[in-house]
């Protein structure tokens, strides 16, 4: 019985503070981001929503502009590297909005399952580890905060902690 308790109390703090995050989530759309890819730069006109895994749209938070590098290494160690100026504030915003990632809500942020089309299989033990200048994020993607200049890193990861 206490087991049960314990189990719903959990779930609603992960209903609370999910509630919280969405709403604390407005800002400014309609924002220019630049992709340089292969030595062209490109510049798309970006529609600042973005999509949750039930297919809604989420208001994504916008800010001062940045460029920012997001490394993609795949199990076999090939490699996907891209620049993007950006006016985003969180990187899974930034990675959903260029079709780079697909995902799961949860209690930790945005959990991603496919990176660049590679998917991890959970069953496993397979993951994509987000880093940021080297260092291993504790977090989802929705909480990993964007600087300016910083390299953001997903690797693809077998085996758990």
């Amino acid at each position: 019985m206490i087991e049960r308790f314990k189990a719903a109390a959990l779930w609603i703090l992960v209903l609370c503070l999910t509630c919280a995050l969405l709403a604390g989530c407005g800002g400014k759309s309609g924002s220019a981001s630049k992709k340089k890819e292969n030595g062209k730069e490109q510049t798309e006109t970006a529609d600042q929503s973005t999509e949750d895994q039930t297919g809604s749209d989420v208001q994504a938070e916008t800010g001062d502009e940045k460029t920012v590098t997001v490394v993609i290494i795949h199990k076999d160690g090939s490699r996907k590297e891209d620049t993007y100026t950006t006016n985003f504030v969180k990187l899974g915003d930034l990675l959903r909005d260029e079709k780079l990632v697909d995902g799961i809500q949860g209690s930790a942020g945005y959990y991603i399952t496919t990176a660049d089309g590679e998917e991890a299989n959970d069953r496993k033990q397979e993951w994509w580890k987000i880093s940021r200048d080297g260092e291993m994020t504790q977090v989802g993607a929705d909480l990993v905060d964007l600087a300016d200049g910083s390299t953001y890193e997903l690797a693809f990861t077998t085996g758990y902690y």
